[in-house]
């Protein structure tokens, strides 16, 4: 048996040395908005968050998701309540494919490498979240979360910019680091579990009072990039509320592509948060460097787990990788599934030497001047905003609550 502790590479990401205090235990949120495209028979789990904590719920509705079936969806949820309070409050806004505001038209985006884009509108619709009400929940479609964690995490908000939730059940990380989980119940036990506590977009608050909030588009991580922001502005903290949130079940090796998405985004992130927060100054993160390092060292950590797979596969136990095995044939499944996790590991590697240190100082310095941007953007709709929002921002909407810039 390999010896874990030499064996499985340790890389951690998750640097919060700054957790926010406490604040006004009465404080609570004004809408919870929730970025859907998979479809509206995926906002129950939204729904019964909202009801439960009697905060309007939001949705963004793009893709496979129809904000015409979406308001159909939460009709029907009220009259199913058969009258039990509080009624669910709700607004599906569509936005269109097309969409284009000279409020989100940034640079950054166009400096992320061309192979390492990531498409979607998850940023876009998270940043227009933070202009429809001034105590935004965040909440992904395949999220559970209780109106216990809701409250817990409200009760930190008046003093923090930034509110999150641990996620257990499915861990929201990146392909590389389920590969690392999986590399550790490899080696020490079909029981070992690496853990699942983090702490991501997909069940997050924000108090757009205490900062601004611009979530960097097309890239990986844009929510460790929007917590980054926040500690580096300093007028208040990101606090780790003590409640929880559980995300559904997937396969994180299933999708070819996820490897090729997550590669910059990653990179990014891996090289912030590396550093202790004093240390992220422009200066350092503006140097190629330091870039090369990190880079460096990500190459390697995704080559010590490549080595950790690289057994005669008939060895392999793939529930200690988290996966079920198939009745009808169990060694043509380890197979397979084996193989899923090596060629991922394999495209990290690939896509790893294509990242240059120049792409990754050109991005910082074009966000940075993107947030200041934003700043002075956001001051200026604030000011001019009428109080119909979704006018402003020239979306449309159907819905019980009104989006108006007088409830904030």
């Amino acid at each position: 048996m390999l010896e874990s502790d030499k064996q499985v590479p340790s890389y951690p990401v998750d640097n919060f040395s700054e957790l926010g205090q406490p604040g006004d235990p009465a404080s609570n949120f004004s809408a919870i908005v929730v970025p859907s495209a998979r479809g509206a028979s995926y906002l129950t789990n939204a729904a019964n968050t909202a009801q439960a904590g009697s905060v309007p719920l939001v949705v963004l509705c793009s893709g496979r998701t129809d904000h015409v079936a979406a308001a159909e969806l939460f009709s029907q949820y009220n009259q199913d309540l058969h009258h039990k309070q509080p009624r669910l409050i709700w607004h599906a806004v569509k936005l269109p494919d097309d969409y284009e505001n000279p409020l989100f038209n940034f640079r950054a985006q166009y400096s992320i490498p061309e192979d390492f884009i990531c498409p979607g509108d998850l940023s876009l619709k998270r940043t227009i979240g933070a202009c429809v009400a001034e105590r935004v929940f965040y909440m992904d479609d395949d999220m559970e979360v209780s109106h216990e964690a809701l409250a817990l995490a409200g009760s930190l908000l008046a003093a923090n910019a930034i509110v999150g939730l641990r996620t257990g059940g499915m861990p929201d990380w990146s392909v590389i680091h389920h590969a690392r989980e999986a590399a550790a119940r490899f080696i020490q036990s079909q029981h070992y579990v690496l853990g699942s506590d983090n702490v991501t977009g997909n069940s997050m608050g924000i108090n757009t009072a205490l900062c601004s909030f611009y979530s960097p588009l097309n890239i990986y991580n844009e929510d460790w990039l929007l917590m980054h922001y926040a500690l580096r502005d300093g007028r208040s903290g990101v606090a780790i509320a003590p409640g929880r949130a559980s995300q559904a079940q997937y396969d994180p090796f299933s999708d070819p592509d996820r490897p090729r998405r997550e590669e910059f985004g990653d990179t990014i992130i891996e090289g912030i948060y590396a550093l202790p927060s004093r240390q992220r100054t422009v200066e350092v993160l503006g140097d190629e460097t330091y870039w090369r390092s990190v880079i460096s060292r990500r190459r390697g950590f995704a080559a010590k787990l490549l080595n950790i797979f690289n057994l005669p596969i008939e060895k392999i136990h793939m529930s200690y990788l988290g996966f079920n095995e198939s009745t009808e044939d169990p060694v043509r499944d380890r197979r397979a599934q084996y193989a899923a996790v090596e060629a991922a590991l394999e495209k990290i590697l690939a896509y790893s030497a294509m990242v240059a240190p120049g792409n990754c100082t050109d991005y910082l310095r074009a966000l940075d001047d993107d947030q200041r941007q934003w700043m002075e953007r956001w001051d200026i709709f604030k000011e001019k905003r009428t109080p119909d929002i979704l006018k402003n921002l020239g979306l449309l909407g159907l819905g019980e609550y009104t989006l108006s810039s007088e409830q904030d």
